[in-house]
């Protein structure tokens, strides 16, 4: 009968610590993630160039401080030359992002050039421009997904 009784209080006692065992909400996990984890451009390059279209490779390094692994599952982005929108794309593709590191990975990006309408002449002519790349990651969790954001100014020189 003791044994029932010390079973019974031990089961109440863990029941009432189990929210302090539990890390927090899925609110409050993601909020947190959303400002450990971070998106930086490292680079912005281009790979080829014609007259009618230009190739860059964009490499991204995605910081994962925490200490569970996370799985981004698309990355979504606009690109600008000389302030003008000339595309925008959609990767999806799975990518685990390690624990307590960085994951890099290069986004491949086609540019048209004739969606610049009389900017392309410019660009080909001073070879270079201003790029803006700017987009989010799309980060997995088990009940929520969040998005981690990312943008960069840079002049790319044409070879």
């Amino acid at each position: 009968m003791n044994l029932l009784r010390v079973s019974v209080v031990v089961g109440m006692v863990l029941l009432a610590g189990l929210p302090f065992v539990c890390s927090c909400s899925p609110k409050a996990k993601i909020e947190r993630l959303k400002e450990e984890c971070s998106v930086q451009v490292s680079d912005v390059r281009v790979e080829a160039i014609t007259l009618l279209n230009m190739e860059l490779a964009v490499d991204l390094v995605i910081l994962n401080p925490t200490s569970e692994s996370l799985t981004a599952k698309k990355i979504t982005y606009t690109i600008s030359l000389n302030d003008v929108k000339v595309g925008h794309g959609l990767v999806e593709q799975e990518l685990e992002l390690v624990k307590m590191g960085e994951t890099a990975f290069t986004l491949p990006v086609n540019i048209s050039l004739i969606s610049l309408t009389g900017g392309a002449e410019r660009i080909l002519t001073e070879r270079r421009a201003e790029c803006t790349v700017e987009g989010y990651i799309l980060i997995d969790l088990f009940l929520a997904d969040f998005q981690l954001p990312f943008q960069v100014r840079k002049e790319v020189l044409l070879k």
